[in-house]
């Protein structure tokens, strides 16, 4: 299986580095694959490409879900050092947190990075208050988000990609 693993992932890092020469297109790419583009408000803002492995209400479930489709897809968790508050009923950074502001907060994922978290949906796919996503990866490119989409399918039946905005200003 981790050999499989392997393979998937090495065939993600070559379909999103391949480019078609300038003036032709991707036969295989469905829609035009786009860059993170920044627009006004000083740059504060960028378009990502989310994938979204699945969504529910239930933490522990998800999380649960989380490490099986890390282990089973060999994706990094990065938890942000954020934990699950019964209290709060809160995706939240400890109530110790070096970060005064958002100590015992959520704290959102909000960069390209590959590692796989949980996060409100919200954040990136405007639905109901307090949905958990699961997140497999936010992406710069079209092309590397529906690769891995592609690649989870077989183990995760719901996964699909969203396009956000992501604020990308200071938040202190």
């Amino acid at each position: 299986m981790k050999s499989f693993a392997v393979y998937l992932l090495l065939l993600v890092a070559l379909y999103a580095c391949h480019s078609a020469p300038a003036g032709e297109t991707n036969s295989k790419s469905i829609t035009k694959d786009t860059s993170s583009v920044t627009e006004d408000t000083g740059g504060q803002y960028a378009n990502y490409f989310v994938v979204i492995a699945d969504t529910g209400k239930s933490y522990y479930s998800l999380r649960k879900e989380m490490f099986q489709l890390s282990k089973s897809a060999i994706l990094t968790i990065d938890t942000m050092g954020r934990l699950y508050n019964k209290t709060k009923d809160l995706i939240a950074l400890p109530d110790d947190d070096s970060d005064e502001i958002y100590r015992g907060e959520y704290y959102p994922r909000r960069y390209a990075s590959q590692n796989i978290s949980l996060e409100y949906l919200e954040q990136y796919d405007k639905s109901g208050k307090k949905t958990i996503a699961l997140v497999a990866g936010i992406y710069e490119k079209k092309a590397s988000a529906d690769s891995l989409v592609q690649i989870l399918k077989p183990l995760s039946k719901k996964v699909y990609s969203v396009e956000a905005r992501l604020y990308e200003g200071c938040m202190h």
